[in-house]
């Protein structure tokens, strides 16, 4: 996001899901397809619906099988999770899901500064766009498999690619 478009938007270009799996992945807790092997990030449902942590309501466009579905998600008065269909119509896109949420202007700077943190150990870089330059990150004193030491507040043990800060 940035001031003069607050929207973040994240794709991917893999297969896309069909309605009943959009149903499936983004309104019930714990669903997921990766529990078969360690290779993937996550396994536990959680992912898809991290964006609740942030808004209210997002929208999710699924690009599947020629169609492209667009959903809004959003938490209604009872602070359930729900799922409307927004639209259909036929696409020559390519299949994939698109999330876009909204972010409060006063917010960007540190969504910025935490989603480059977040990237910061992923293996396959995604795409950034809206960004002159992702920092040059420092290099680790020490590090093995899972867990990286900087020397300072920076140092972080990472699990399924994804960091987390070190008590020292």
């Amino acid at each position: 996001p940035t001031v003069l478009e607050n929207r973040f938007v994240v794709r991917d270009f893999g297969q896309g899901l069909s309605p009943k799996e959009v149903n499936y992945f983004f309104a019930m807790y714990g669903a997921s397809d990766k529990r078969e092997s360690n290779d993937y990030i996550g396994s536990w449902g959680l992912g898809a619906k991290a964006s609740f942590a942030i808004v209210d309501s997002f929208t999710v466009t699924s690009f599947y099988k020629g169609k492209k579905t667009v959903y809004n998600l959003y938490i209604d008065e009872t602070e359930l999770g729900k799922i409307a269909k927004i639209s259909e119509e036929d696409s020559n896109e390519p299949s994939g899901i698109e999330l876009s949420l909204a972010v409060n202007s006063y917010e960007i700077s540190r969504f910025v500064t935490e989603a480059l943190d977040l990237i910061r150990h992923i293996k396959v870089k995604p795409i950034v766009k809206g960004i002159a330059k992702i920092p040059d990150y420092p290099k680790p004193i020490l590090q093995g498999n899972s867990w990286r030491y900087f020397g300072d507040s920076h140092s972080k043990v990472i699990m399924g690619q994804i960091s987390y800060p070190i008590d020292v």
